[in-house]
């Protein structure tokens, strides 16, 4: 059943692909909210298939995204101890599969049915995607699937997998690939919370750092959302700490927190105009 579900959603993401790239969690605009129009608003497979361009015998538990007319997702392959993650691209016309790359996963408390936990995000403007796995490895892929940067956020930076596999996921704003986690390092990240590190997304090399200050009651799997908001641009994420936090994008500095929870804020936020909608499924 995850086979099939996964990819009606991919099939029904095609439909759009020829307007507008879905190259972010809950698409351009990270609303949910797509533009385009007399988009179907009905599925069905089997004998009686509607709208349904294309099928292929592949699942996951992540949202693909769709850029240039391509589809890519991450998700799980193998079995036992040969069980790895995957990126995957495919044809969006056909559901070709074009190329696919493989990672171990070495952390003994990974759970095998949350391989393929994150979602991934690409880049209109040079054509990349990104990856964060479950292991730890941020990877940054041209349209071809070569690598063209990565990093190991646990072995550099401390980054914490959280429970069975349970992380936040990267998003790009501008020249800089975002990526929120929960760390424990050295010096002024000795004390363990949930952060986010700006990288050049060209290079990886990495630009700010900023920190929510507030301890960590539990991990997390927050998607981070950029908006303006009063004039400036925002990136907001929730914690690990029962918050939801701002930072000015192009810098990192901190704008605000909001603790609202015991444990940890997993849904992204929805922004409307100068409104943040955020929600938890934690004591107050």
């Amino acid at each position: 059943m995850k086979h099939y579900l996964s990819l009606m959603v991919l099939c029904s993401a095609v439909t759009f692909a020829v307007a507008g790239n879905w190259s972010f969690w809950r698409g351009p605009e990270q609303t949910g909210v797509s533009r385009d129009v007399d988009l179907p608003d009905t599925f069905a497979v089997g004998s009686k298939a509607q709208n349904i361009l294309w099928r292929a015998p592949y699942g996951g538990i992540t949202t693909p995204i769709v850029q240039d007319n391509r589809v890519y997702i991450i998700n799980k392959v193998g079995e036992n101890e040969s069980q790895q993650e995957r990126v995957m691209c495919f044809d969006a016309k056909d559901g070709k599969v074009l190329w696919e790359h493989r990672f171990n996963v070495f952390l003994t408390d990974i759970v095998a049915d949350r391989l393929g936990w994150t979602q991934m995000v690409g880049d209109p403007e040079t054509g990349n995607v990104y990856a964060h796995g479950t292991q730890g490895f941020l990877i940054c892929f041209d349209r071809d699937g070569h690598i063209l940067w990565q990093h190991s956020l646990t072995e550099e930076y401390g980054r914490i997998s959280g429970y069975g596999g349970r992380l936040m996921s990267p998003t790009v704003f501008e020249d800089l690939l975002i990526m929120p986690m929960i760390n424990a390092s050295w010096g002024e990240q000795t004390i363990g919370c949930t952060r986010l590190a700006a990288f050049n997304k060209r290079t990886g090399e990495v630009v700010w750092w900023a920190s929510s200050n507030h301890r960590v009651q539990d991990t997390n799997a927050c998607v981070p959302v950029t908006a303006q908001i009063g004039g400036q641009w925002l990136v907001l994420c929730g914690g690990g700490d029962g918050g939801l936090h701002a930072f000015k994008a192009r810098t990192g500095e901190k704008v605000w927190s909001y603790i609202f929870g015991e444990g940890a804020v997993n849904a992204a936020p929805v922004v409307d105009g100068d409104r943040v909608y955020a929600g938890h499924g934690e004591p107050n």
